[in-house]
């Protein structure tokens, strides 16, 4: 991979980035570096570099392959992470050479999909019934004050 200097080049690696239509995001952070060299040293995106990479290397079936490795590695390191055991089968497979078609690949996308949204959804429920919870507390709190409220204001009035 070529890197440009900033100076030499007018930084023109961050206007080819803005060329390429990353996002903004992406655009700004790398803004803060003087070079493309140094900030592939520093991004701490993955999903950027291979982003940069898919539009940056030629589309060719070995160049492909060789990205979808670093895809798979890069998912695979993610600390924490839970597991996905049909798209783990299928990425232990496709390192191996054994499976690299594109429907195993598409089903195993769609596991990885499914196992996300179950996860988003799982962690929607939990948001929900924390305030759920938050909101009968504070309730119960209003609703002890208007009791002790009433029941003073009451007994003054005798």
């Amino acid at each position: 991979m070529a890197t440009e200097t900033g100076t030499a080049k007018g930084r023109s690696w961050v206007r080819a980035l803005r060329t390429l239509d990353a996002c903004g995001e992406a655009v700004q952070w790398a803004e803060g570096y003087p070079s493309l060299r140094v900030a592939w040293a520093a991004c701490p995106r993955g999903d950027w570099m291979l982003w940069y990479l898919g539009r940056r290397v030629p589309d060719t079936p070995a160049h492909r392959e060789t990205l979808t490795c670093v895809a798979i590695e890069i998912m695979r390191s993610i600390k924490g992470r839970q597991a996905i055991p049909a798209w783990d089968t299928w990425a232990e497979r496709y390192l191996r050479g054994e499976d690299r078609s594109p429907a195993r690949a598409a089903e195993a996308a769609e596991s990885a999909r499914a196992a996300a949204w179950a996860a988003e959804t799982a962690r929607a429920a939990a948001a929900a019934a924390e305030t759920a919870a938050e909101t009968a507390a504070a309730h119960s709190v209003l609703s002890t004050a208007c009791t002790i409220w009433i029941t003073a204001a009451t007994e003054s009035v005798r």
